[in-house]
């Protein structure tokens, strides 16, 4: 029982890594897009989807 529980707690350290894995790369690529334009935040972890939108726009241009 011990081992299975182990094996258990090592597998969500592992799918736990990934998503903060990722916010770390979302919040440096929104730094990244900030110093061309402003982006609002709406909610805690929610974008403006227009200001977003515009930014994106002007970088791909």
């Amino acid at each position: 029982m011990e081992a299975l529980n182990q094996t258990l707690i090592v597998q969500d350290c592992k799918n736990n890594d990934e998503p903060q894995e990722a916010r770390k790369e979302l919040v440096n690529g929104l730094k990244y897009i900030s110093l061309y334009a402003r982006i609002g935040i709406k909610r805690m972890g929610e974008l403006e989807r227009k200001s977003c939108h515009e930014a994106v726009k002007k970088m791909r241009s």
